[in-house]
């Protein structure tokens, strides 16, 4: 279902509280969130870039410090990461491609509403989200990477068997999850910008699920189209269950 949502969209009831402020056709939001797509190509592909930044890092440090043991150890074996200095890290590495995320798509926002493409939102308050974002993305990556590492290297007798072990951790990690990484956390970066834009305006109290009714669309992402529900309001929240007929 996670994979599913990416293909579909949130979109914003306006209420006309000034005459300046309408909600584009369906026709213009269906044409918006193509060009959507194909902005978010770019997005993937920066951060993408940003995240394999990281995982080198990440590789490089762990197999330095496992070839300074001069024999196998326990300590060897079970390397870990999540710390604040990998914080820093994932901080330095992709603040600048969410920043330039939020930035637009929060433009792209006042223009859905009819207003001008102005990202409001306080600099102050882009920070605070991008720091939410990344400690939230380095708690997640980084113990999944320690899980895999760890069973990775759980047979190996010695510290070479290790060292190839967790290369070949990481040669996955960049191939294959560092693209479900860069998909989601654009996503998020967007929609957070959005919805932080609308609120800037006063304009935008409600938000409605709005699914491509197409030949990838499953039963769940169909069944949550037209919901409709507060601009502060999750549609799901973890441990939610969604019965479909």
């Amino acid at each position: 279902m996670e994979a599913c949502t990416k293909l579909s969209k949130s979109i914003i009831e306006g209420l006309k509280k000034k005459s300046n402020v309408e909600l584009q056709s369906d026709e213009w939001m269906e044409k918006d969130w193509e060009m959507y797509i194909k902005r978010n190509d770019k997005y993937e592909a920066n951060f993408t870039r940003g995240i394999l930044k990281v995982f080198a890092k990440q590789e490089e440090e762990i197999i330095s410090e496992m070839q300074k043991q001069k024999e196998y150890s326990l300590k060897a074996k079970t390397p870990k990461l999540g710390s604040s200095d990998w914080f820093a890290v994932y901080y330095l590495s992709i603040y600048g491609i969410i920043e330039g995320i939020m930035k637009d798509e929060g433009k792209r926002a006042n223009v859905q509403i009819g207003l001008q493409a102005v990202f409001g939102v306080p600099q102050k308050k882009v920070t605070e989200m991008i720091v939410d974002q990344v400690k939230k993305l380095q708690l997640s990556v980084d113990g999944v990477t320690n899980e895999k590492i760890a069973k990775a290297i759980a047979n190996a007798d010695n510290n070479a068997e290790a060292v190839k072990a967790v290369r070949e951790v990481f040669a996955e990690l960049s191939s294959t999850r560092v693209k479900a990484i860069a998909r989601s956390e654009t996503v998020r970066a967007a929609t957070d910008a959005t919805i932080a834009q609308w609120k800037e305006t006063k304009q935008v109290v409600s938000k409605i699920w709005y699914t491509v009714q197409d030949e990838r669309t499953c039963e769940f992402c169909g069944a949550m189209h037209g919901k409709k529900i507060g601009l502060d309001v999750v549609f799901f929240k973890k441990g939610d269950i969604l019965k479909v007929t």
